[in-house]
């Protein structure tokens, strides 16, 4: 691709695709998922029964589903603004948690405010990314940017690990996450002045529809009725099928992305930190497999990649319930970590690509739906793990939702909607 005089060369877009990146770090990998390779610490500090770790997790979900909300009705004129004010957030939420007895009300609300900043974060540097490099005809850059969730897995599972081998507390690996992704911000302020929001898309070479993208989005908080009807004229099934079939994929594998360490040190009560062990397993297999499923699909369709993702996730929580035994943990890990990060990657991808004028409705409506997934997802599971903490229960019916989930992709592969996609990316 031949750099115009105002587009960004290639060196400066591989920078931005790992700015990119760095801000799922921050808002994803530490702001959702550092909870989860503490969590074994945290209810043995806080002295936390099962239930009200789920709680806990759900409080951060509940707040991503709201952020995801608000995010759907942010106007593209406020939407770097919106998403500086989120990326500090995340910040801040991480530097609170480490704060000395906090009580437990505090952590309600800083996991929940947490939430809000992942869900606006998510929607809002990913709806920038995958137009930035769409327009510059980029796609598989984007594919970096998703990497970001399993680098930040991977380093909460580092960083917990390094601090309890030196007999830290939970608290130390929360502050250290919040000094790590203190230059997010300053980056992102740097991004703005050198490549303000709205220059990828003054080239009427790059894209041709780029204004009426913008004037599009505009125009939501104005007209919302009409935008909505807008974006689902003539595909009320498809987008009801890609909208559900990834609500009950975020259902599906929160049980494993939250309550992991804690299901793994139950196991082995004699070493408790295999599980943070499996959860950087989890991270290292997200990062690396996200950009090979987003080229695989590119070959293939993302409907059909989407549909092997989500069996090979659902056999994945199987695995634990059919086999009492270590390795069949690893291989859930492995087939968690290889499989969740690609199907949000792909998801929001597909549905940018259904209408891309309105990218931030249908982006953000997905990430509602799966944000209430993973909502429902740890009440579910501890409410009927009872008082014996049994998290089988749960795994089976996390893999239930997801069954259906790929009986949903299966039936759109049928009707032949997952074949066109398989070009999108020309």
């Amino acid at each position: 691709m031949m750099n115009t005089p105002n587009s960004p060369t290639a060196t400066q877009q591989v920078g931005i695709a790992l700015i990119g990146l760095y801000s799922l770090v921050v808002a994803i990998g530490f702001g959702r998922f550092l909870f989860t390779a503490t969590l074994p610490d945290i209810m043995n500090q806080l002295s936390l029964s099962t239930q009200v770790a789920g709680w806990l997790a759900s409080a951060n979900y509940a707040g991503y589903f709201v952020g995801a909300m608000l995010a759907m009705f942010v106007p593209q004129r406020f939407s770097w603004r919106i998403l500086m004010v989120a990326l500090t957030a995340s910040v801040a939420t991480a530097l609170t948690l480490a704060v000395p007895d906090l009580p437990l009300t505090g952590w309600y609300t800083v996991r929940f405010l947490a939430g809000v900043a992942s869900g606006l974060s998510m929607i809002l540097a990913s709806t920038y990314v995958l137009h930035f490099f769409a327009h510059h005809n980029r796609w598989k850059l984007s594919t970096l940017h998703y990497s970001g969730i399993g680098l930040g897995i991977a380093l909460s599972a580092i960083l917990t690990l390094g601090v309890l081998k030196f007999s830290g507390h939970y608290a130390t690996v929360w502050l250290l996450a919040g000094l790590i992704s203190l230059p997010v911000v300053g980056w992102f302020y740097w991004l703005r002045r050198r490549y303000p929001p709205n220059n990828h898309s003054n080239t009427q070479t790059a894209n041709p529809q780029t204004n009426e993208i913008e004037e599009a989005t505009n125009q939501i908080i104005a007209s919302p009725k009409t935008n909505w009807r807008h974006a689902f004229s003539g595909k009320k099934l498809l987008i009801f099928l890609v909208v559900a079939g990834y609500g009950l994929s975020g259902f599906g594998y929160v049980t494993s992305a939250t309550f992991l360490p804690v299901m793994m040190a139950q196991h082995l009560p004699s070493n408790p930190q295999i599980g943070l062990w499996v959860w950087l397993l989890v991270g290292i297999c997200a990062m690396f497999s996200t950009p090979a499923w987003g080229q695989l699909s590119h070959r293939i369709g993302i409907v059909t990649m989407l549909l092997i993702l989500t069996l090979a996730k659902a056999v994945g929580m199987l695995m634990p319930v059919l086999f009492n035994a270590t390795w069949a943990w690893v291989v859930n890990g492995i087939l968690l970590g290889l499989t969740f990060s690609g199907i949000v990657s792909l998801s929001l991808s597909y549905l940018k690509d259904i209408s891309p004028q309105y990218a931030n409705v249908l982006v953000g409506l997905g990430t509602l739906a799966y944000s209430l997934g993973q909502l429902l997802g740890p009440i579910v599971t501890v409410a009927i793990a009872g008082e014996d903490g049994d998290f089988s229960r749960g795994l089976i019916v996390a893999s239930i939702g997801l069954f259906v989930s790929a009986s949903m992709l299966g039936f759109l592969k049928w009707q032949g909607k997952g074949q066109a996609e398989a070009h999108q990316y020309h």
